[in-house]
């Protein structure tokens, strides 16, 4: 088994936290199977309020293992028509 932690949180451009998660993994005390770990993926998908003008979103997320000093972080900008 493998021990994941996977982290995400969405922040508007005026600054306000919109979605903090510690750990998505949380749920799987066990761990996942190793097959299962080779590939996994978080996504980010908001629903606004109709009529609301085009804004942005910081998205920023970390996976790391458990077990050991792994990891892998990131963000990227999420952008709403």
């Amino acid at each position: 088994k493998v021990l994941l932690g996977a982290s995400e949180k969405i922040v508007s451009e005026k600054g306000e936290v919109v979605l903090e998660e510690a750990d998505l993994f949380d749920k799987y005390p066990d761990g996942i199977s190793v097959t299962d770990s080779k590939s996994i993926y978080l996504s980010a998908s908001l629903k606004l309020k109709e009529g609301i003008p085009p804004t942005s979103f910081t998205v920023s997320f970390r996976v790391w293992d458990k077990k050991g000093a792994g990891f892998v972080e990131g963000s990227y900008k999420l952008y709403s028509k």
